[in-house]
C-alpha cells in the first residue's frame, strides 16, 4: 500500500477529531487493522477502504482522492465509475498485455502457450486475478521478458524508481519532463529499446495523478502518450499506436492545447490504425496546406508518398519524395532519412541499383528504423545479385531483431532467407 494513502486516511480522521478506536468501530474493523493501514504496514481492500471512508463521512472529493492513492486496478476502475473522465493507472496486467502484443499474439494464442483459458488471460491483463509466482515466471519466459520487466511484474508495485515526493508542482513538472526526455534518449540504445512499454507505463503511473489536478499535468500526460504512441508505431503496432494517440487527444482538448504538431501526430497514427495505406493520401492531404514546421510537413509528404506508391501511382510518389529531399537541405540526419525512404520506393519500381547506392544505416535513428534499413539493403543487394552482401545485411537484421523483438519483420526476413 502506498504510504501516501495511510497518511491521507490519518489526516481525514484527525480532521474530524475522531479517535482511532471510534473510527475502527464505526467502520466495523479492528483497531490494529486501522493502525496498520494508517502506518502503511498492510494493504487494504477496496471494500474496507470504502467502509472506512463512510465511517469518516468523507466527501466525494475525499473519496476520489483516497481511491486515486490506492494503486490497485479495482480502485482505479471504481474511481472511473465515479468520475468517467478519470484515466486509469497502468498496472501489471497492462505490461503483460504489452508484452503479449510485442510477440504479435492474440489472447487465444497466448492462452494456448500459457496452457490456460482465454478468459484467464483476459482477467490477468485486467488485473482482476493474477497468476501464481511459478506460472508468472513461465509466462515471462514465454514472452522473452527482460529482467526489468520480470522485476516489475513479480516484486511490485508496478513502477520503476521511487515516489515523486511532495514538492511544489512546478518542480514536479520539471522533473517529470526530464524523466520523459530521459526515456526518449534511452530508447535510442538497442539494448533498452524493448523496454519502451515498461518505461512509458511506469512513468504514466506518476503522471496520471498530476493530470487529474491541473491543465499542465494533462498536457504533460498527453506528451507522454504521444511519445509512447510513436514508439508503438515504430514497432509496427498500428492499433496500439492509434489507440494510445487518441487518448492523448482527449487530454489535449481538456488542457486547451492547440499544438498543430501534436494533433498532426495523433491524426497520422490514427489514420495508419484505422485505414488501409491506399487511403492515407486522401486522409492526410489537408495537412499539406497547414502552417507546419518543415520536419512535420516532410513527415506528411513521406506518408502520402507511401500511400501513392501503394496505389501504383509510382511517379507521383517518387516526385513527392524528391521534393522533400530538395527541401531538407544539408541536415545530414534528415537528408539520409528521406534518401532511405526514396531508395525503398525505388526498390518497389525495380530500380535496385540506384536504391543500393542511396541506402545507408544511420546510427542516430531509432533501432527499429535501423533494422528496416538493413532489410532494405538485403533486399536491394539480392535484387542486383550481390548475394554475399545480402546475406550479411540479413544476418545483421536477424541479430538486431533478436534484441528488439519486433514480430512484424519476421515474415520479410523469412522470405529473404528463402530467396537466398
Amino acid at each position: 500500500m502506498n504510504i501516501g494513502l495511510g497518511a491521507y486516511l490519518t489526516e481525514l480522521r484527525q480532521a474530524r477529531a475522531m479517535a482511532a478506536a471510534e473510527a475502527a468501530r464505526s467502520a466495523d474493523i479492528s483497531r490494529s487493522s486501522l493502525h496498520n493501514w494508517e502506518s502503511g504496514k498492510h494493504a487494504l481492500r477496496i471494500e474496507e477502504l470504502e467502509a472506512l471512508l463512510r465511517a469518516l463521512s468523507a466527501s466525494e472529493t475525499e473519496v476520489k482522492t483516497a481511491l486515486s492513492l490506492l494503486e490497485r486496478p479495482r480502485a482505479q476502475r471504481r474511481l472511473a465509475e465515479i468520475e468517467p473522465e478519470t484515466a486509469l493507472l497502468p498496472h501489471g496486467g497492462s505490461l503483460l498485455r504489452a508484452m503479449r502484443l510485442r510477440r504479435g499474439w492474440t489472447q487465444e494464442q497466448a492462452a494456448a502457450v500459457y496452457a490456460v483459458q482465454q478468459s484467464t488471460v483476459a482477467r490477468w491483463e485486467h488485473a482482476e486475478s493474477w497468476p501464481s509466482a511459478e506460472k508468472l515466471h513461465g509466462i515471462c519466459f514465454a514472452l522473452r521478458a527482460h529482467g526489468l520487466e520480470v522485476a516489475a511484474l513479480t516484486r511490485g508495485p508496478f513502477s520503476l524508481g521511487g515516489q515523486w515526493g511532495c514538492g511544489q508542482e512546478p518542480k514536479l513538472l520539471e522533473e517529470m519532463e526530464q524523466a520523459l526526455q530521459d526515456i526518449h534518449d534511452r530508447l535510442n540504445d538497442s539494448r533498452c529499446y524493448p523496454l519502451g512499454d515498461l518505461l512509458y507505463l511506469s512513468l504514466e503511473v506518476h503522471f496520471t495523478p498530476l493530470a487529474r489536478r491541473s491543465k499542465a499535468g494533462r498536457r504533460l500526460l498527453s506528451q507522454l502518450l504521444i511519445k509512447h504512441a510513436l514508439y508503438l508505431g515504430e514497432r509496427c503496432q498500428p492499433a496500439e499506436a492509434g489507440a494510445t494517440a487518441m487518448r492523448a487527444l482527449t487530454l489535449l482538448s481538456e488542457a486547451g492545447e492547440k499544438s498543430l504538431s501534436q494533433r498532426l501526430t495523433i491524426e497520422m497514427l490514427w489514420a495508419v490504425w484505422k485505414f488501409p495505406i491506399e487511403e492515407h493520401a486522401s486522409i492526410l492531404s489537408h495537412w499539406l496546406h497547414q502552417k507546419l514546421e518543415p520536419a512535420s510537413l516532410n513527415w506528411v509528404r513521406a506518408q502520402i508518398s507511401a500511400s501513392l506508391m501503394e496505389q501504383g501511382l509510382h511517379e507521383e510518389g517518387l516526385a513527392l519524395l524528391r521534393k522533400t529531399l530538395g527541401e531538407v537541405g544539408a541536415d545530414t540526419h534528415l537528408s539520409q532519412h528521406y534518401r532511405n525512404a526514396y531508395a525503398e520506393a525505388l526498390l518497389i519500381v525495380g530500380r535496385a541499383p540506384e536504391a543500393v547506392e542511396m541506402i545507408q544505416v544511420v546510427d542516430t535513428q531509432a533501432p527499429s528504423v535501423r533494422l528496416r534499413t538493413k532489410l532494405a539493403l538485403a533486399e536491394g543487394h539480392l535484387a542486383v545479385g550481390n548475394r554475399s552482401q545480402a546475406h550479411d545485411w540479413l544476418q545483421s537484421g536477424y541479430s538486431d531483431n533478436t534484441m528488439l523483438s519486433i514480430s512484424y519483420y519476421m515474415p520479410q526476413m523469412e522470405a529473404l532467407t528463402a530467396r537466398l
